[in-house]
């Protein structure tokens, strides 16, 4: 299992999966990083890229993610129990799937075309009350299809 808590061991780990991506023949242009099952719990993350990284399974519990970048990722099954996402950018991102997403502080979080389920819409607009329709601007509610 990878174990990551600091931004330099992300992206020494980017690096080598990225090497055996180019060694095994492929596009350098379609990498993409995957954390799948990865154990990023409590790390400091401010700021990381993970544009278009497979973070599914990923335990985020406690992690500072604060302005990181997370635009299509894959965020299936991640646990965010009490994540930063301080201005963490989750634009088309699918968290329908995501573990605990109204326990994650998602204040001033960047998330046009984030697609939540009415479930957690629900969730979040109890978790943030009287302030919850400016902080639901952007999301998508949709049911997950069967």
């Amino acid at each position: 299992m990878i174990e990551i808590k600091t931004i330099e061991e992300l992206e020494a780990e980017r690096e080598r999966q990225r090497e055996a991506w180019i060694k095994g023949g492929n596009n350098p242009s379609n990498f993409m990083l995957n954390l799948t099952d990865a154990d990023l719990s409590d790390a400091n993350l401010k700021g990381a890229d993970l544009t278009n990284a497979n973070l599914t399974n990923a335990n985020l519990r406690g992690a500072d993610l604060e302005g990181a970048n997370l635009i299509a990722a894959d965020l299936s099954y991640c646990h965010f129990s009490f994540a930063n996402l301080k201005k963490a950018t989750l634009c088309n991102c699918d968290l329908r799937l995501v573990n605990r997403i109204s326990s994650a502080y998602l204040m001033y979080s960047i998330k046009s075309g984030a697609v939540i389920t009415p479930s957690q819409e629900t969730a979040l607009r109890i978790t943030f009350g009287i302030r919850g329709s400016k902080f639901m601007a952007g999301f998508i509610v949709k049911e997950l299809e069967a």
